[in-house]
């Protein structure tokens, strides 16, 4: 059985991309971007709420790997390796910022 936690992050997750698809149909795109903003700040923090998916993880290296949630709701690593957790944080702070407006597109290459 899933954890509170784990069933309000994938309640919320749904509704950002709920949202996300409300936003696309609105005429003339009134209001579009900032529900799509809206929208990839709940995906984000739906995927980082989930406790045994973590959005960072070390490696044995001690570098980090970098995971995130696209408005699809699939799961997508960084193309690279971060020496240090804030490099990988970082890097995953921009990613949100890009996914905004992207539902539907190749999300393989978002920030690559």
């Amino acid at each position: 059985m899933l954890s509170s936690q784990v069933r309000l992050g994938e309640e919320l997750r749904k509704y950002g991309v709920e949202l996300a698809k409300l936003a696309h149909r609105l005429p003339d795109g009134v209001g579009e971007h900032d529900l799509l903003e809206l929208s990839g700040r709940m995906i984000f923090a739906a995927a980082e709420s989930q406790v045994q998916i973590p959005l960072l993880s070390q490696l044995p290296s001690g570098r980090y790997q970098a995971h995130y949630y696209g408005p699809d709701g699939r799961g997508y690593k960084a193309p690279t390796t971060f020496a240090t957790e804030q490099d990988a944080r970082d890097w995953l702070a921009r990613v949100a910022g890009t996914l905004q407006g992207l539902v539907g597109h190749d999300l393989e290459h978002v920030a690559g």
